[in-house]
């Protein structure tokens, strides 16, 4: 009786102690995901900012957006293009 009392203790820590390690490893996705999900949030924010600095702003692109091979909207496009290379994040090419 008492070596299976022990034995039920030894059980019972040992599975509290791996939902412990299980609960600890579902942590880290979550946190990680948050990250990620901030990152593209100020992404999408910065080449918003990007877009609307190069002159893209609802009236110009709706009178623009009917010519997308047209002079203005080409050159609109490559300024925002080129504001969007200043403000990528940088990622290692080596």
């Amino acid at each position: 009786m008492k070596t299976s009392i022990s034995a039920l203790t030894i059980a019972i820590s040992l599975t509290s102690g791996i939902f412990a390690v299980a609960h600890a490893q579902e942590a880290t996705p979550a946190s990680q995901q948050r990250t990620q999900s901030t990152t593209v949030s100020e992404q999408v924010k910065s080449d918003l900012i990007d877009w609307r600095k190069a002159g893209f702003d609802a009236q110009s692109y709706d009178a623009l957006s009917y010519d997308v091979f047209g002079a203005d909207y080409q050159q609109r496009y490559a300024k925002y293009q080129e504001l969007r290379k200043l403000h990528a994040p940088q990622t290692a090419q080596d």
